[in-house]
Protein backbone atom coordinates (compact mmCIF):
# COMPACT_ATOMS: atom_id res chain seq x y z
CA UNK A 1 0.00 0.00 0.00
CA UNK A 2 1.19 3.45 -0.88
CA UNK A 3 1.80 5.99 1.86
CA UNK A 4 1.14 9.72 1.56
CA UNK A 5 4.55 10.55 3.00
CA UNK A 6 7.93 8.92 3.28
CA UNK A 7 9.50 8.27 6.65
CA UNK A 8 11.97 11.09 5.97
CA UNK A 9 9.12 13.52 5.21
CA UNK A 10 7.33 12.53 8.42
CA UNK A 11 10.51 13.05 10.45
CA UNK A 12 11.13 16.47 8.88
CA UNK A 13 7.50 17.61 9.30
CA UNK A 14 6.84 16.24 12.78
CA UNK A 15 10.26 16.38 14.43
CA UNK A 16 12.11 19.08 12.48
CA UNK A 17 15.85 18.96 13.10
CA UNK A 18 15.66 16.50 15.99
CA UNK A 19 17.78 13.42 15.43
CA UNK A 20 15.80 10.27 16.02
CA UNK A 21 17.41 6.96 16.94
CA UNK A 22 17.77 4.55 14.04
CA UNK A 23 14.71 2.40 13.44
CA UNK A 24 12.37 4.20 15.84
CA UNK A 25 10.13 5.21 12.94
CA UNK A 26 9.21 2.97 10.02
CA UNK A 27 7.06 2.97 6.92
CA UNK A 28 4.72 0.67 8.84
CA UNK A 29 4.19 3.43 11.41
CA UNK A 30 3.22 5.82 8.61
CA UNK A 31 0.93 3.26 6.96
CA UNK A 32 -0.72 2.41 10.27
CA UNK A 33 -1.41 6.06 11.19
CA UNK A 34 -2.73 6.69 7.70
CA UNK A 35 -5.17 3.77 7.91
CA UNK A 36 -6.18 4.49 11.50
CA UNK A 37 -6.79 8.22 11.20
CA UNK A 38 -7.01 9.49 7.61
CA UNK A 39 -8.80 6.68 5.76
CA UNK A 40 -11.86 6.65 8.07
CA UNK A 41 -12.13 10.45 7.97
CA UNK A 42 -11.82 10.76 4.20
CA UNK A 43 -13.92 7.81 3.10
CA UNK A 44 -12.91 5.20 0.54
CA UNK A 45 -13.19 7.26 -2.67
CA UNK A 46 -11.54 10.41 -1.32
CA UNK A 47 -8.78 8.45 0.39
CA UNK A 48 -8.03 6.69 -2.90
CA UNK A 49 -8.02 9.98 -4.79
CA UNK A 50 -5.57 11.54 -2.34
CA UNK A 51 -3.27 8.50 -2.57
CA UNK A 52 -3.35 8.80 -6.37
CA UNK A 53 -1.98 12.33 -6.05
CA UNK A 54 -5.15 14.28 -6.73
CA UNK A 55 -5.85 17.14 -4.32
CA UNK A 56 -2.15 17.78 -3.71
CA UNK A 57 -2.85 21.22 -2.25
CA UNK A 58 -5.29 19.79 0.33
CA UNK A 59 -2.82 17.02 1.16
CA UNK A 60 0.14 19.38 1.52
CA UNK A 61 -1.73 21.97 3.57
CA UNK A 62 -3.76 19.76 5.92
CA UNK A 63 -3.51 16.00 5.48
CA UNK A 64 0.26 15.45 5.44
CA UNK A 65 0.93 17.63 8.50
CA UNK A 66 -1.90 15.82 10.31
CA UNK A 67 -0.48 12.43 9.29
CA UNK A 68 3.00 13.40 10.47
CA UNK A 69 1.63 14.44 13.86
CA UNK A 70 -0.44 11.26 14.21
CA UNK A 71 2.75 9.26 13.56
CA UNK A 72 4.65 11.38 16.07
CA UNK A 73 2.01 10.80 18.74
CA UNK A 74 2.20 7.07 18.10
CA UNK A 75 5.99 6.81 18.37
CA UNK A 76 6.61 9.21 21.27
CA UNK A 77 6.37 6.47 23.93
CA UNK A 78 8.84 4.28 22.01
CA UNK A 79 11.41 7.09 22.04
CA UNK A 80 11.95 6.55 25.75
CA UNK A 81 12.18 2.76 25.58
CA UNK A 82 14.15 0.20 23.59
CA UNK A 83 13.64 -3.50 23.02
CA UNK A 84 16.76 -5.64 22.80
CA UNK A 85 18.63 -8.55 24.29
CA UNK A 86 18.01 -7.18 27.78
CA UNK A 87 14.25 -6.92 27.13
CA UNK A 88 12.42 -3.59 27.28
CA UNK A 89 14.72 -0.95 28.72
CA UNK A 90 14.19 2.72 29.45
CA UNK A 91 16.56 5.12 27.75
CA UNK A 92 18.17 7.55 30.18
CA UNK A 93 21.02 9.14 28.29
CA UNK A 94 24.16 10.60 29.83
CA UNK A 95 23.32 14.26 30.27
CA UNK A 96 19.56 14.25 30.58
CA UNK A 97 16.80 12.44 32.39
CA UNK A 98 14.01 10.51 30.69
CA UNK A 99 10.57 12.12 30.90
CA UNK A 100 8.01 10.54 33.18
CA UNK A 101 5.40 8.24 31.68
CA UNK A 102 2.70 10.78 32.53
CA UNK A 103 4.58 13.57 30.74
CA UNK A 104 4.99 11.45 27.61
CA UNK A 105 1.31 10.50 27.65
CA UNK A 106 0.30 14.16 28.05
CA UNK A 107 2.60 15.26 25.23
CA UNK A 108 1.39 12.46 22.98
CA UNK A 109 -2.22 13.44 23.70
CA UNK A 110 -1.48 17.07 22.82
CA UNK A 111 0.22 16.10 19.55
CA UNK A 112 -2.74 13.86 18.65
CA UNK A 113 -5.12 16.75 19.40
CA UNK A 114 -3.11 19.04 17.09
CA UNK A 115 -3.25 16.39 14.36
CA UNK A 116 -7.01 16.00 14.81
CA UNK A 117 -7.42 19.77 14.51
CA UNK A 118 -5.61 19.78 11.16
CA UNK A 119 -7.68 16.83 9.93
CA UNK A 120 -10.88 18.60 11.04
CA UNK A 121 -9.84 21.67 9.03
CA UNK A 122 -9.39 19.49 5.93
CA UNK A 123 -12.79 17.88 6.50
CA UNK A 124 -14.46 21.29 6.86
CA UNK A 125 -12.80 22.49 3.65
CA UNK A 126 -14.02 19.42 1.73
CA UNK A 127 -17.55 19.66 3.16
CA UNK A 128 -17.76 23.39 2.38
CA UNK A 129 -16.97 22.88 -1.32
CA UNK A 130 -18.48 19.59 -2.53
CA UNK A 131 -17.98 20.53 -6.18
CA UNK A 132 -14.21 20.80 -5.67
CA UNK A 133 -14.04 17.48 -3.79
CA UNK A 134 -16.64 15.21 -5.43
CA UNK A 135 -15.09 12.03 -3.97
CA UNK A 136 -15.62 13.24 -0.40
CA UNK A 137 -18.84 11.82 1.00
CA UNK A 138 -19.62 12.95 4.56
CA UNK A 139 -21.70 9.79 5.01
CA UNK A 140 -18.45 7.78 4.75
CA UNK A 141 -16.62 10.07 7.18
CA UNK A 142 -16.52 8.35 10.56
CA UNK A 143 -16.45 11.73 12.30
CA UNK A 144 -19.84 12.57 10.80
CA UNK A 145 -21.33 9.37 12.24
CA UNK A 146 -20.02 9.67 15.80
CA UNK A 147 -20.00 12.21 18.59
CA UNK A 148 -17.30 12.63 21.19
CA UNK A 149 -18.01 14.20 24.56
CA UNK A 150 -15.31 14.39 27.20
CA UNK A 151 -13.16 11.92 25.30
CA UNK A 152 -15.96 9.33 25.18
CA UNK A 153 -17.24 8.15 21.79
CA UNK A 154 -21.03 8.29 21.82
Amino acid sequence: MKTMMTVAEVVQTAFGDAELPEGVLSEQDVRSAQLRHLAPALGRAMYGAVLEGRYAELADEWLKPALALFVKAAVLPSLMQRVGAAGVVRYGGETFEAASDAAVVAWSRRVRRDAATLLDAARRQMAADPAAYPEYDPAEDVHCRTSIAGGVVL
